[in-house]
């Protein structure tokens, strides 16, 4: 639809293919690929950083608690029901793009192994491996 409407609105070409050649060598130039070395970069060790999910409101370091499917901010009071995305985006771009049970439970201070289980499945991630083997894949979060 979107297509359709830009296609009538400019009929005449706006850059010569040269144009965009040249944009496109360019582009691909000044295009970093995501450096998956962030914390060796910045000499940051794995155990420095605040684990647990963050509150969206008052973003004190205080992790949010699990509490009935959603996640309570102890300060503000605040409720949220998808919260834990957004601390494993950070973990998928700081430590790594793929994730065990374990290690989610131990970053996200989970009690539970089945609540990390239940967790990771519901955000439909690929998955390789079986068991206690199971490595989720966390890149469709952070494409």
């Amino acid at each position: 639809m979107k297509f359709e409407n830009f296609c009538s609105k400019y009929k005449e070409a706006q850059f010569s293919q040269k144009q965009i050649k040249k944009t496109v060598r360019i582009l691909n130039k000044l295009n970093d690929p995501y450096n998956s070395e962030v914390l060796m970069h910045y000499e940051i060790n794995k155990n420095e950083l605040i684990t647990g999910v963050l509150c969206e409101n008052c973003s004190l370091k205080v992790p949010l608690k699990r509490y009935k499917a959603n996640w309570v901010c102890t300060h503000c009071k605040l409720i949220f029901k998808n919260a834990h995305i957004q601390a494993l985006k950070d973990y998928a771009l700081l430590i790594s793009p793929a994730i065990t049970n374990k290690e989610c439970k131990k970053y996200l201070n989970l009690t539970s192994d089945y609540k990390t289980k239940y967790l990771l499945h519901s955000l439909n991630l690929k998955k390789t491996g079986f068991k206690k083997g199971t490595v989720y894949h966390l890149d469709s979060l952070i494409i």
